[in-house]
């Protein structure tokens, strides 16, 4: 995996603070670990990179305790003592409360119908099927056909199902799923607010921009902290202004992470903002249903859908072809056959 110039840079420079943040952020941007050993591969051999342990007045805790309320405490502790040992811990920790983040998690009720799915006996046959010309052809001819498409354009234009959505848009349960919770807040935090302690809610601000970059945890954050007296520092230039967005980067994200940690001021925390949004963009955001005017989607030629009524599947709508079709034109070798046999009927009909 690349690593960033700007961890080359502070590598070289021997620039240990800025490394140390960089490789303890890439643990949170990537739990795969994958871009931290890439990393750690460049820096391990960095004197002074490493602090002597303490425990800091407790051992760490066991599995059972592991949660992101934890973790976000072993964060700050880590820049204060950056310390093999603590390292090795926070990297246990955050593979275990984000495990394999992008598979969904199965409720207990659905976890045998899970497993039938997942079986080959069970998957085989429905690959096979739904992969045969047959099926796809008729599925896509089905989903072009104006009589498909002209009942779903008609229905999201009804007034009741615009209505049904603005309200629903309205009701205090999705408005409430958008605002700042501070169910998001860890204890960690809140702790960190009320006593004051500015660095350790400065470093967790900033790292909540990255394992978050909707924003929901930040906000949630920064609402707690936000009338904190000496949270913001006045801003200093750092020697350069703030890059076009042309230029917005990883590289350039990596720079401005350390930065922010040595200047905490409000121009730099909404340009990181901005910067953040803009290299990791709206992959990780729920897209609003539409309220008005919605297009209908025509599926890909492999879709399919189990809540569908059975009339979707092959041969029911084979069935009903054959039903829609004219009657078949006779050839003429078939009406020639028929007036023949019709003739013999009637002489050696008459003969009995």
């Amino acid at each position: 995996m690349e690593v960033s110039t700007s961890f080359k840079n502070a590598v070289n420079k021997s620039e240990v603070g800025k490394v140390r943040i960089m490789l303890k952020d890439s643990l949170y941007i990537d739990p795969s670990f994958g871009k931290f050993n890439a990393m750690f591969a460049l820096a391990k051999n960095m004197p002074q990179l490493f602090d002597e342990h303490d425990d800091r007045g407790e051992n760490f805790k066991p599995q059972s305790e592991w949660t992101e309320d934890y973790g976000d405490l072993l964060k700050t502790q880590l820049i204060a003592n950056f310390s093999q040992e603590r390292l090795e811990h926070l990297k246990k920790v955050v593979q275990y409360i984000y495990p394999e983040s992008t598979k969904p998690q199965t409720p207990q009720y659905q976890q045998p119908q899970a497993e039938h799915y997942q079986t080959p006996q069970y998957q085989q046959p429905q690959a096979e099927h739904y992969q045969t010309s047959q099926y796809q052809q008729s599925q896509a001819e089905h989903y072009q056909t104006p009589q498909y498409q002209q009942p779903q354009a008609e229905h999201y234009q009804t007034p009741q199902y615009q209505q049904s959505q603005a309200e629903r848009y309205q009701a205090p349960q999705h408005q409430q799923s958008q605002a700042p919770t501070t169910s998001l807040v860890s204890s960690s935090f809140k702790n960190a607010v009320n006593n004051s302690d500015i660095n350790k809610v400065r470093i967790m601000l900033k790292d909540s921009l990255y394992t978050d970059p909707s924003f929901g945890k930040f906000n949630a954050m920064f609402e707690l902290a936000k009338n904190l007296q000496g949270l913001f520092e006045e801003h200093d230039n750092r020697g350069e202004n703030f890059k076009p967005q042309s230029e917005w980067t990883e590289d350039y994200g990596d720079l401005l992470k350390t930065q922010i940690i040595a200047n905490f001021s409000q121009e730099r925390l909404e340009h990181l903002k901005k910067v953040v949004q803009y290299i990791y963009p709206e992959e990780a955001k729920p897209k609003p249903l539409p309220v008005s005017q919605p297009q209908p989607q025509t599926p890909p030629q492999n879709y399919h859908n189990h809540n569908q009524q059975p009339q979707h599947y092959p041969n029911q709508q084979q069935h009903n072809r054959r039903r829609e079709e004219p009657p078949r034109q006779d050839g003429l070798l078939t009406v020639l056959a028929r007036s023949v046999d019709k003739k013999l009927q009637e002489v050696f009909g008459g003969q009995k």
